[in-house]
């Protein structure tokens, strides 16, 4: 007779103790299922739920590692049909078995290809959850199901596993989903004389598992868990408590905590992912559909991915639930522009409560204690859902309205306190405010922009908006914002666009948004005609190629369109600009070479270079200063990169010859080859001619 044998023939009675490894080892699925259904029988007889709970946590373990899924399935079963069986077990031990339990809804051969009810072992793991929401202690249920959300992770798979990636997010969200439904089904049983001591802590819980793992979520991810929250919120409903007597004033704690829940959803949310409301709105104008009746009409205007959609529809539904819960949007939205323009100077940085940054605020769930509901709401959740509402209802422009002062202020409450470096802040948020920026925008006149805020305040908001996009990797994202900052810059005087656009062409740290400024430069030149001209004066006898005497002789041409007077400083700001960027790029020597050109910095380089070659089409090649110094450098360093080149071709050649080519290589070569043209063609703008003569 064989171990395994043994082991089933002598399975009648459970150990005493927790079994050891060797007999775990001889044990079969069928006499482990044996084992298990012979101690819930000892169980019940001498009430020693305790030693049974322990030996389901090493028998599930067990199980899970060491057996097939078909295996697997077989135990469940029998674990499903002993609960089943036997209401006061399922109360005892219902703390136990959602973590031992909750693995197995991760099978070795489901690759979601079919439905779930095709799985071995997932539908049982449903069910199971069921019996414990309708017979367990719903107490414990809450709090076990809140502590394993929280331990919630991806699992990746094991090496040699051939199915998609996307298979990981699948079984997280299965996982999610399950201890969703149990959580829900507990609250949804649970006849509580305070029903506001669940619904606090299933809110609470269930921010704090978004807030810590929203940045790691797709976009299919985030609208699978934000749909299980517009659920939450819509189909809440207690159970009377068994006396039928709901305490005064608990009906509005619960209406105050679910309103709470919904705007921290919009606010955590959307972190990582957004709905791209102002590249839409664009599109739209763009078309003549923005105040379209039809919001399908509107909608035709662009495309978007499938999980794109279901994201806007989940936002969509998510701001519709504010209607029944009796949040007025408007005055919310309201009373957000009414406090940021009464709020004192003083940064509020530091007061940003425990509420705001982590919902859970402390390790206890608060199941014995009174409830509270905080009677402010979030200021980016309000702003966040007032958005949602503004894009999907055209219809009433009374509502939800911006000035050009009041976007400056909401803008700046927003970025200025969040005291984050680009590209850390909400996308989600910073989606928002572009929205407005073009929503509030649209209509504003050159005199409107001129007079309704100082220059001053002008200028910060554009370079708020720069920030926006300097924070953005979506190229349709910089697009609308840098479309936005052209507009508003137009908008202007001149004399404020050439003087904003220099200044930080030369001083912003960031390269992206020098590079854009530098082009908007440009365009605001070739706009204008503007001329400047070395004048002789009664010191003649000076050197006009030393820019310190002659920059005092200057003088401009009137023309019959506006023009701006170029200074000589500026035009050497400019080309100190061009030689510090050449320094950088440099500074990574020969090593850097390939890093340096397909960098950042080199297309600000470029950017500098081009401009400056369209200042020397209306002034003397002279005026721009140590362009002799910046055309040779750039020479030098070219040959530098011809190096590179030329060591590359011939790495490439022989790797095509062995048939091992790098394509990826290749492709960083084509791009090398192109910047160094692109280059050689802004440095020909820049040939010197004869001192004194003009184009």
């Amino acid at each position: 007779m064989s171990a395994n044998e043994k082991t089933e023939q002598n399975s009648g009675a459970p150990a005493a103790a927790t079994p050891d490894v060797d007999s775990l080892k001889e044990l079969t699925p069928k006499a482990l299922v044996a084992n298990l259904n012979a101690a819930a029988q000892t169980a019940k007889e001498t009430k020693d739920y305790m030693t049974y709970a322990t030996l389901l946590d090493v028998y599930l373990e067990y199980s899970y590692k060491e057996f097939t899924d078909e295996e697997k399935e077989s135990v469940l079963k029998a674990l499903l049909d002993i609960l089943n069986s036997d209401d006061e077990l399922v109360y005892a031990i219902s703390w136990d078995v959602p973590s031992r339990v909750l693995p197995f809804l991760r099978t070795d051969l489901y690759d979601f290809s079919v439905g779930i009810g095709s799985s071995r072992g997932l539908t049982t793991v449903m069910e199971i959850f069921k019996v414990l929401a309708d017979k367990g202690n719903l107490k414990e249920l809450v709090v076990k199901c809140l502590e394993e959300l929280d331990k919630l992770q991806f699992e990746p798979l094991a090496e040699g596993d051939t199915r998609p990636e996307v298979v990981v997010e699948r079984f997280f969200e299965l996982k999610f989903a399950a201890l969703y439904g149990l959580l829900v089904n507990s609250i949804k049983n649970a006849k509580a004389r305070y029903p506001s001591r669940f619904l606090i802590a299933a809110t609470t819980g269930l921010l704090s598992f978004l807030v810590d793992r929203v940045e790691s979520f797709s976009v299919r991810t985030t609208s699978f868990v934000l749909r299980r929250f517009y659920l939450f919120v819509r189909e809440y409903s207690p159970a009377p408590p068994d006396d039928g007597e709901v305490p005064e004033n608990e009906d509005a704690l619960q209406d105050k905590i679910l309103k709470k829940f919904l705007i921290d959803t919009f606010a955590l949310g959307l972190q990582t992912h957004c709905l791209k409301w102002g590249q839409k709105l664009l599109l739209q104008l763009r078309k003549g559909v923005a105040f379209d009746a039809d919001p399908e009409k509107r909608e035709s205007s662009y495309y978007t991915g499938q999980y794109s959609i279901d994201f806007a529809e989940v936002i969509e539904k998510l701001s519709q639930l504010a209607e029944p819960l009796k949040i007025d949007v408007d005055t919310e939205f309201k009373a957000l522009v009414e406090k940021v323009i009464n709020e004192e100077a003083e940064s509020d940085d530091d007061e940003k409560t425990a509420t705001e940054d982590d919902p859970k605020a402390d390790d206890e769930w608060g199941l014995d204690g009174d409830s509270e509901a905080p009677d402010t709401l979030h200021d980016e959740g309000i702003f966040i859902l007032a958005t949602a509402v503004r894009f999907n209802n055209r219809q009433n422009p009374e509502i939800l309205k911006l000035t050009f002062p009041e976007l400056i202020k909401v803008t700046k409450h927003f970025i200025m306190g969040s005291n984050q470096d680009p590209g850390e802040g909400s996308v989600g948020l910073y989606d928002a405010l572009s929205f407005w920026s073009l929503w509030a925008t649209r209509t504003l006149t050159s005199e409107q922009v001129q007079t309704q805020v100082p220059k001053d305040v002008f200028i910060s908001y554009v370079q708020m908006l720069m920030y926006l996009a300097e924070s953005t990797d979506d190229p349709s994202q910089e697009q609308l914002l840098f479309s936005i900052i052209a507009r508003l810059l137009g908008l202007h005087t001149l004399k404020t666009r050439i003087d904003y656009l220099l200044d930080t062409a030369e001083f912003c740290p960031y390269p992206k948004v020098r590079e854009a400024t530098i082009k908007l430069l440009a365009q605001a030149l070739a706009k204008h005609e503007i001329k400047i001209t070395l004048v002789p004066t009664a010191t003649s006898t000076s050197s006009t190629d030393e820019l310190t005497e002659a920059a005092s002789n200057l003088s401009i041409e009137e023309s019959k369109v506006p023009t701006y007077a170029f200074t000589a400083e500026q035009i050497t700001r400019v080309s100190n600009a061009a030689l510090e960027q050449l320094s950088e790029i440099e500074s990574l020597g020969a090593e850097g070479v390939c890093a340096g050109i397909l960098g950042p910095d080199f297309k600000v380089l470029l950017a500098l270079i081009c401009f400056l070659a369209e200042i020397s089409k209306t002034v003397a090649i002279e005026a721009i200063t140590k362009s002799n110094e910046l055309t040779e450098r750039c020479l030098k360093y070219l040959s530098v990169v011809d190096a590179l080149l030329a060591a590359r071709t011939q790495s490439e050649g022989a790797a095509a010859k062995d048939g091992e080519e790098d394509d990826k290589q290749k492709e960083e070569t084509k791009q090398i080859e192109m910047r160094k043209q692109l280059l050689l063609t802004a440095l020909s703008g820049l040939e010197l001619e004869e001192v004194g003569t003009s184009k």
